[in-house]
Formats: structure tokens, C-alpha cells, sequence
């Protein structure tokens, strides 16, 4: 998401008449060359932040939550079934 806010209102810049209110775009509106644009004008704020990014963000701290949560099992299945080893082992003397 690209969002848009002119420090004067109605100021235009490739084609469209900016607005003082932020204003928001898809992430491909734009083009590149005119993004650039857009960016190094100085009467115009333009931020991008993009929902997939955040999504993204998120499927990584998913994955790595589940990857600790994975990490975790194994050693909690080699404890207990040292402790049934030893259970056993006390029984069998």
C-alpha cells in the first residue's frame, strides 16, 4: 500500500491533484519511474507500506514459533522415556 498526503492542497504531480488528506494506493498503481517521482518530491509525503510485507513478517514469526515448539518435543520425549527405562529397570532387580 502506498499512501499520499500533498503539503498543499490539490498539488499535482503525474497527473493527479494531491490532496492534504492521506490517500491510499494500491501497490502497483504506480510504476516505478513514477514512484521515484512521487518520492523526491518535496511537497509530497509518500509512505509504502505494504500488506504483504506484514504478512509476510508474521508467516515468519509463525514459522519460527512453530520451529522452537518442534525443537522442544523431541527433547521432552527422550526425558520421559529415560524415566520409563528407569522405572522399568528398577522393577526387573
Amino acid at each position: 500500500m502506498i499512501t499520499i498526503t500533498s503539503k498543499k492542497e490539490g498539488f499535482r504531480r503525474c497527473g493527479i491533484a494531491h490532496s492534504r488528506e492521506a490517500v491510499a494506493y494500491e501497490d502497483l498503481f504506480f510504476d516505478e519511474e513514477r514512484l521515484a517521482i512521487l518520492e523526491a518530491e518535496p511537497m509530497l509525503r509518500v509512505e509504502r507500506s505494504s500488506a504483504e510485507f506484514l504478512k509476510e513478517e508474521e508467516r515468519e514469526k509463525k514459522a519460527e514459533k512453530e520451529n522452537e515448539e518442534v525443537e522442544e518435543k523431541p527433547e521432552e520425549k527422550k526425558s520421559s522415556r529415560r524415566r520409563s527405562r528407569s522405572r522399568t529397570a528398577g522393577k526387573e532387580e
